[in-house]
């Protein structure tokens, strides 16, 4: 089984810290890493934090939680736009070789 990749974002509530988006990074530990590590946010996180960014591994079905950083709501937005931006080149590259092979 392989290894993927995500970036959850959990938001603060009543209840507790609740998952409100996830962002596939791939399979790539290298991808994923170097993506994760751009993030804007805060490795020193508390109780008072109202967002929080984990950075997850799939490993054999099970979440490993490999990070998390605490962000504000400006600091979201910018990691969202960077991750969307990160998605597409991660995209780009296969379909680029998927074109490659086509016109052979």
């Amino acid at each position: 089984m392989e290894n993927a990749f995500y970036v959850q974002a959990r938001i603060k509530t009543a209840e507790g810290f609740k998952t409100f988006c996830q962002f596939f990074l791939g399979n790539d530990p290298q991808f994923a890493y170097d993506a994760f590590h751009q993030l804007k946010g805060n490795e020193d996180t508390t109780e008072n934090d109202i967002l929080h960014i984990d950075f997850i591994e799939m490993k054999n079905g099970l979440p490993v939680n490999l990070k998390l950083i605490s962000c504000t709501l400006d600091d979201f937005c910018a990691n969202t736009r960077l991750l969307t931006k990160e998605a597409f080149k991660n995209l780009s590259i296969h379909i680029d070789d998927i074109n490659r092979v086509h016109e052979m």
